[in-house]
């Protein structure tokens, strides 16, 4: 099995973007040239992703593909649909009502009411995911989209060392064998750097040596959020 792989397929170079809200996105290359179906896991190392193909195409014995979290149903058109109820209406229904349709899951925290009336109006299903959870939302690595809900937190403990650090940019390059550890929301300290960093941003690195290369980008001491 090869290190960084998309259905089975070895992943010969790309990138992934994981920041803390919205979709996590991908951008790589594959060593076969046969087509890909829309929805895909991307497997890194111990880290897993579901996602859904936004564009792909073949060129001499490869494919190269964006791939974007979840299962690429928020971009699809829903018809518009009113909802009544004099005891209020929660942000959950039409939202879970618009993902059922377009073949997504949502998870929405903190529940709320947004009146007695409500009017779904028919354009594509994340127009309605950013006017009910603005930009608190994000796609976790199953595909779930999560409304309101906190990333995970807590200190990451297991074995890493910091190749470099650009203070002024706030970015670090981190090796390490275990990237499901460095998602957004974590945090992080070692011997040389003695204030604890809060993951803002995750990106790998893919070579077409086999190399990938971890970076993250912090907000800030965590200590201090």
């Amino acid at each position: 099995m090869s290190f960084a792989e998309l259905n089975g397929n070895r992943i010969i170079s790309g990138s992934i973007t994981i920041p803390y809200y919205g979709l996590w996105t991908a951008d790589v290359a594959l060593a076969a040239a046969g087509p890909l179906p829309l929805l895909c896991t991307l497997t890194i190392g111990n880290l897993t992703l579901q996602g859904s193909v936004y564009r792909s195409a073949s060129f001499t014995q490869s494919r190269s593909a964006r791939l974007v979290g979840g299962f690429g149903g928020w971009r699809k058109n829903v018809p518009a649909q009113a909802y009544s109820n004099p005891r209020g209406i929660n942000m959950s229904l039409p939202l879970r009502d618009a993902a059922a349709l377009v073949g997504e899951q949502v998870n929405v925290a903190n529940d709320s009411v947004i009146g007695t009336s409500f009017v779904r109006e028919a354009a594509p299903a994340e127009r309605l995911l950013r006017l009910m959870a603005g930009p608190e939302w994000y796609v976790d690595p199953s595909g779930v989209t999560q409304v309101g809900t906190l990333r995970s937190t807590g200190r990451i403990t297991t074995p890493f060392s910091p190749i470099d650090w650009s203070g002024g940019k706030g970015r670090f390059e981190i090796a390490t064998e275990t990237y499901a550890d460095w998602l957004p929301g974590r945090s992080f300290t070692s011997s040389n750097i003695s204030v604890a960093q809060f993951v803002g941003m995750t990106t790998f690195h893919m070579e077409n040596d086999g190399v990938v290369r971890l970076f993250v980008l912090s907000s800030g001491a965590a200590d201090l959020l």
